[in-house]
């Protein structure tokens, strides 16, 4: 099954690619089904276990023997304002709530 989630995004970690305070629709899955999908420069939301939700940049993906994806590194697209590479540290590919699919623009 697939569905879509809406998350509002707070922080500036992904400006410009995302703006704080604008909606992002978020494609989720069931843990596997679309893992092999996941690739360097998606924007994805994590529930990480220290920061918790997050939206970032995929970076790095670990691969297994089987070519499936193991666990991912993340960044933000605004460095100064977002947490580093190394604090969010590789994050499993369980943690993933899905890929990024829209950002829904504020009105002006």
């Amino acid at each position: 099954m697939v569905n879509v989630s809406l998350l509002k995004v707070d922080g500036h970690s992904m400006h410009p690619a995302i703006k704080s305070g604008v909606f992002v629709l978020v494609w989720r899955w069931q843990m596997g089904q679309y893992q092999q999908r996941l690739q360097v420069g998606d924007i994805i939301a994590v529930e990480h276990g220290h920061y918790g939700k997050i939206i970032k940049r995929i970076c790095e993906v670990d691969l297994d023997s089987n070519g499936r994806v193991r666990e991912l590194r993340l960044r933000g697209d605004n460095e100064l304002a977002s947490i580093s590479e190394a604090k969010i540290g590789w994050v499993s590919v369980e943690s993933v709530i899905g890929r990024v699919v829209y950002v829904v623009k504020a009105r002006s």
